[in-house]
């Protein structure tokens, strides 16, 4: 199960990160859910709600998507453990959680538009939120 505390920390899904083969995202993860190939170079693979984007069989994104999941990712904070859902917090909350993490954070200003507000952790994986539904909607981490 993604540790979404350390993918908000490291940027990393267990061993993968950006660059990591596809073929050790196969080998370890199996089959995926969904494949879809995007022009020659371009593959998108699908374990439920997390996603690899892969060009010439690297790694270059990594998206968790929050919006339809209630899924609960746990979180230690001061030594209580607590269980929080991303996808059903505030903005402040979400704040509050980075913070009492020791996580660094900024708002992102090329990713923040009308109706959605993004903010990057120092390990640079992106937290979206969608000011339509009042909620997060993805993390994703990519190569520029």
């Amino acid at each position: 199960m993604l540790r979404l505390e350390e993918f908000i920390r490291t940027g990393k899904v267990d061993c993968f990160g950006i660059d990591s083969s596809i073929e050790e995202i196969l080998g370890i993860l199996g089959t995926p859910e969904e494949y879809m190939v995007n022009g020659k170079e371009i593959a998108i693979y699908k374990y439920g709600e997390l996603e690899f984007t892969s060009k010439r069989d690297k790694i270059k994104q990594i998206k968790f998507s929050l919006i339809d999941v209630r899924e609960e990712g746990s979180f230690d904070s001061s030594g209580d453990n607590y269980v929080a859902s991303i996808s059903v917090m505030s903005f402040e909350e979400m704040l509050n959680l980075l913070d009492s993490l020791d996580i660094g954070w900024q708002v992102n200003e090329r990713w923040t538009m009308s109706r959605q507000v993004c903010i990057s952790t120092d390990s640079k994986v992106n937290i979206f939120y969608n000011l339509n539904l009042r909620c997060f909607d993805h993390l994703s981490i990519s190569k520029s």
